[in-house]
């Protein structure tokens, strides 16, 4: 997932590129190259700008896994530049 540090709904399109970008290169750590798509609904904070990428079973574990502390699908938290 990532936030705009700004924490408003609407950064400029280099802002998005930018995070999006960190986005999938995470995701692809994550769950291998091409199993995850991106998703920008902001279905439960609406105030701020966020996107998650979501792996093909994120629904199915929503449901029946443990969130971690950080990141609802495990994991350690890792910075990427």
């Amino acid at each position: 997932m990532v936030v705009w540090k700004s924490h408003g709904t609407s950064p400029n399109d280099d802002q998005i590129e930018w995070m999006l970008e960190r986005l999938e290169k995470a995701g692809t750590q994550r769950f291998g190259k091409g199993n995850g798509r991106i998703d920008r609904t902001m279905r439960q904070v609406p105030e701020h700008f966020h996107a998650h990428l979501r792996d093909a079973q994120w629904l199915s574990r929503r449901w029946t896994e443990k969130p971690s502390k950080y990141s609802g699908v495990g994991g350690q938290r890792v910075l990427l530049t």
